[in-house]
C-alpha cells in the first residue's frame, strides 16, 4: 500500500530541490578581470545551503560577459576593478552559445538545465551600504565621475556641458575647430602657429614659438605680454598693445598694422 503521506512530502520535496535549481538574479564580486574581451570573473555573495544543511561558497563564474553600451562601431565600457559588487542575471540558455556571432545557430544544449549558474552576465554595479554615498552635486544632470580623484563630465538639465579635472585635458587631434567665443583665464601656451580669422582680445600672457595670423585686430591690454620666440605676428587688421614683447623688441604703447 503506498504511504500518501509520505509520497506527498517526497513530492514536495523534488519540487523544492528543482526550484532550488534554478538561478535568476544574484550579487556577486568582482575576483577577475579581462578588459579586452569583456569578461569577468565572479563570486556569488550569499551561501547556498548544501544537501546536509552547511553553508557553502557558490563556485566562481570565471568567464562571465558584462551587460554595456555598444554597437557594432561604438561602446561605453565602465572598467570593473576586484572587489566591485555587480548584479549577475541568468541566461534561459546557454550564454557560451548565444554569444559566439550574431547569427542563429543551433541550440545544442537542449534537454539540458535552464538558468543555470554559470550563464550568468554581468547586469550592471550595485552600491553597498559600506560605500561612501555619492556626491549630492548635479543630482538632476548626467554625470560621469571618478570617486578617487573626483574628475568628471557633467551634461546639465539646462546651463551647458562641464568639464572639471585636477590635472589636465588632453586633445589629440591634427585640427581642432571650436566655433564660437573662447574664454580663456589662464595662461595660454601655444607650441605651433595659430590662425585666428576675428579679432583677438588677450587679457593674460600668451608664450607662442610659432606664427600667429589674425585676420582682425589683436588687442594686448592690462599691462600683459605677448611673447614671440623667433616667431612674427601678422595682423590685417590693427593690433594695439600696452606692453608686449616681440623678439628683442618690447612695444610699450603701440597701434599698428604690424609689430
Amino acid at each position: 500500500m503506498i504511504n500518501r503521506t509520505t509520497t506527498v512530502d517526497d513530492v514536495k520535496r523534488r519540487i523544492k530541490e528543482s526550484i532550488n535549481k534554478i538561478e535568476t538574479m544574484f550579487v556577486g564580486v568582482v575576483t577577475g578581470v579581462d578588459y579586452e574581451r569583456n569578461r569577468y570573473g565572479v563570486q556569488p555573495i550569499l551561501k547556498h545551503t548544501a544537501s546536509d544543511g552547511n553553508l557553502i561558497d557558490m563556485p566562481i563564474l570565471a568567464n562571465c560577459p558584462m551587460c554595456f553600451t555598444k554597437t557594432k562601431d561604438f561602446y561605453i565600457r565602465s572598467p570593473y576593478v576586484i572587489g566591485d559588487v555587480v548584479y549577475v542575471g541568468c541566461s534561459k540558455d546557454s550564454i557560451d552559445e548565444s554569444i559566439q556571432s550574431n547569427q542563429p545557430v543551433e541550440n545544442r544544449n537542449n534537454g539540458v538545465s535552464k538558468f543555470r549558474l554559470i550563464d550568468g552576465v554581468i547586469l550592471g554595479g550595485v552600491m553597498t551600504d559600506e560605500e561612501p554615498v555619492l556626491d549630492s552635486e548635479y543630482t538632476e544632470d548626467f554625470i560621469i565621475q571618478n570617486r578617487q580623484n573626483k574628475d568628471l563630465v557633467v551634461i546639465k538639465k539646462s546651463d551647458g556641458i562641464l568639464m572639471k579635472t585636477g590635472v589636465k585635458v588632453d586633445i589629440d587631434s591634427p585640427i581642432t575647430n571650436i566655433k564660437g567665443v573662447l574664454n580663456v583665464d589662464g595662461v595660454t601656451n601655444l607650441k605651433s602657429e595659430a590662425n585666428i580669422t576675428g579679432a583677438t582680445t588677450i587679457t593674460n600672457v600668451v608664450n607662442t614659438t610659432g606664427m600667429v595670423t589674425t585676420g582682425g585686430g589683436v588687442s594686448i591690454t592690462g599691462g600683459q605680454t605677448m611673447t614671440m620666440d623667433g616667431g612674427s605676428i601678422d595682423g590685417i587688421g590693427n593690433i594695439t598693445s600696452t606692453g608686449a614683447i616681440v623678439g628683442n623688441t618690447v612695444y610699450a604703447t603701440s597701434t599698428k598694422n604690424s609689430l
